[in-house]
């Protein structure tokens, strides 16, 4: 029982310190973060398209109803005999217009909207994908500046070491003033950077907040995602075939070529069917002031639009093709922006994992150099110039080592988000999953009336 208690006491002092990793933080964003919520809202306003363009197969139903009360008062010889009359009248009328046949607008509206909603959730893959991408250098960027600040604390420990042996040296009359003075020097260049360095990292442990909802305890350089392409050939096919934007313009283009059908059929004929049915009540009822009536008419109607609009159909025609020239144009200018990009990043990962492992070589010959040189400057035939010049640029190697892992996993979500495996979903986050094709059923079924 004591063991158990031991263990429940040990969890709970440690539950606050338990370290965050990328996964746990993209998850809390991914219920928090803002933009994530706008793109959301945008995605759903969007697509209200769809029921816009379906409405137009719609009956129309409207039902209108008047009450009126009128006087009546004789004048001349009938005036004693027949006094005032108050006569009330209530008329009711309801009317039914379903369209037949809109000339092929509707259809090719309704297509076009339905080729929209594709767009739209191509398009917001793209944009969850480049909020998560936002997120993920947030998280790496306080990482970074977690890891230089420890690395300019060693520094300055180092030099505070440096300037305690100096000294001591300078009262055995083994160093000068001007050692001292270097290794004085050398603390205060340490110092400097350590607090640069630690207003940097405050300011992203503030942003990492913001962005998150949470405090960057004890995070941690993330791994290498799976599944990287292997050759950049394999990057840009991947991503030509699979990548939000090009699927978003692509989708467009087939959107606007119907849109454009659509303006076209404002052109042709339209026939409706229309039932009207109505009663009208008289009180009192006799000959003279009216008899009540009870009515019902259908009529089909024709309409065959000539000079309807005044030409303003032809200007919405003309800017009907403009648009569909312009979707095709973007869809143009996307694949190649997708080409262009994968071999820049492509590239940019090879010369990052490159950088990985000078930087890593160049960190073990300056650890090196400097345990040497200290040796040396202990034996007399270094001095502490030296010293302090090798304790700088072992200093300047770990920083570039940093900078080289942070490129690194960069660049590697840079390509994963091309070939569009960095949403939620694909990622593999632990929350409820937004999706869009769920939103657009649940829409489809508020079609004829709902909120």
């Amino acid at each position: 029982m004591n063991k158990i208690l031991y263990f429940i006491t040990i969890i709970l002092l440690n539950s606050s310190v338990f370290a965050v990793d990328l996964y746990n933080a993209l998850s809390s964003a991914y219920t928090n973060n803002g933009d994530l919520q706008i793109i959301r809202n945008n995605f759903l306003n969007e697509i209200e398209q769809f029921p816009e363009a379906f409405s137009t197969f719609m009956p129309r139903a409207s039902y209108d109803t008047s009450n009126s009360t009128s006087q009546n008062k004789w004048d001349g010889q009938y005036a004693r005999v027949r006094p005032k009359q108050n006569i009330k009248s209530q008329q009711q009328i309801l009317t039914v217009k379903q369209p037949l046949f809109s000339g092929g607008s509707s259809v090719a509206a309704l297509k076009s909207a339905q080729s929209a909603f594709r767009a739209s959730r191509a398009k917001y893959y793209a944009d969850e994908q480049k909020v998560l991408l936002s997120l993920i250098t947030a998280y790496i960027d306080c990482y970074e500046a977690k890891k230089k600040y420890e690395i300019s604390e060693i520094s300055v420990q180092a030099n505070v070491r440096q300037l305690a042996t100096i000294d001591e040296k300078l009262r055995l009359g083994e160093a000068t003033v001007i050692d001292l003075a270097s290794a004085k020097a050398g603390l205060a260049a340490a110092e400097t950077s350590k607090l640069t360095l630690y207003a940097n990292y405050q300011t992203t442990k503030a942003n990492f907040i913001r962005v998150f909802g949470i405090e960057a305890d004890d995070i941690d350089m993330p791994a290498l995602p799976d599944n990287l392409p292997n050759s950049c050939e394999e990057l840009m096919q991947r991503a030509l075939n699979v990548n939000p934007n090009i699927d978003s313009n692509r989708n467009m283009v087939q959107s606007k070529k119907a849109s454009e059908m659509a303006a076209k059929a404002e052109l042709l004929p339209k026939i409706d069917f229309v039932i009207q049915s109505g009663k009208t009540l008289y009180d009192p009822q006799n000959q003279l002031t009216g008899q009540n009536n009870r009515s019902t008419t259908s009529t089909i109607s024709v309409n065959i639009p000539i000079y309807s609009q005044g030409g303003v159909e032809y200007s919405r025609i003309r800017r009907a093709k403009n648009n569909t020239r312009q979707a095709a144009i973007q869809l143009d200018d996307a694949v190649k922006q997708i080409k262009a990009t994968s071999i820049s990043g492509w590239e940019q990962f090879k010369a990052a994992k490159s950088k990985i492992i000078a930087t890593s070589q160049g960190v073990e010959a300056a650890q090196i150099s400097y345990e040497g040189i200290m040796q040396e400057e202990i034996v007399g035939s270094k001095t502490i110039l030296d010293v302090l010049t090798a304790e700088e640029n072992l200093y300047k190697a770990k920083i570039s080592q940093v900078d080289a892992y942070r490129d690194s996993i960069l660049s590697a979500y840079q390509l994963k988000s091309l070939t569009g495996e960095l949403t939620a979903r694909s990622l593999k986050l632990k929350v409820k999953y937004f999706s869009p094709e769920d939103e657009f059923k649940n829409l489809k079924k508020k079609l004829i009336i709902g909120f």
